[in-house]
């Protein structure tokens, strides 16, 4: 995925809190929790996910098309709780 020019996926993760001071990067850990941005117009979904180990992260990915933020936020509700390994397989559809 794309934003501007930029790719965004997969997003770039913060950890937010966890036991240990871990970076990670890729399609790590479980989908715990999805965000559509409050932005007006809405274009970004913000990703929140749970490693092995206990640490939590926080994501971001951007969209040129609020539509297309939208569409994704409803695919990846549905995708919580499940590995992002699974989700990342998943056909999403496709914006220019």
């Amino acid at each position: 995925m794309l934003c501007d020019g930029v790719r965004t996926r997969p997003p770039k993760w913060s950890q937010l809190y966890g036991p240990s001071n871990r970076s990670v990067a890729g399609e790590v850990g479980v989908l715990s929790a999805v965000f559509l941005s409050s932005t007006v117009p809405p274009d970004k979904v913000n990703l929140v996910i749970m490693t092995a180990n206990g640490n939590c992260y926080l994501g971001k990915l951007m969209f040129e098309k609020p539509s297309a933020a939208k569409e994704i936020f409803n695919v990846l509700i549905a995708h919580i709780k499940k590995p992002l390994r699974t989700i990342g397989g998943t056909d999403l559809p496709v914006y220019n």
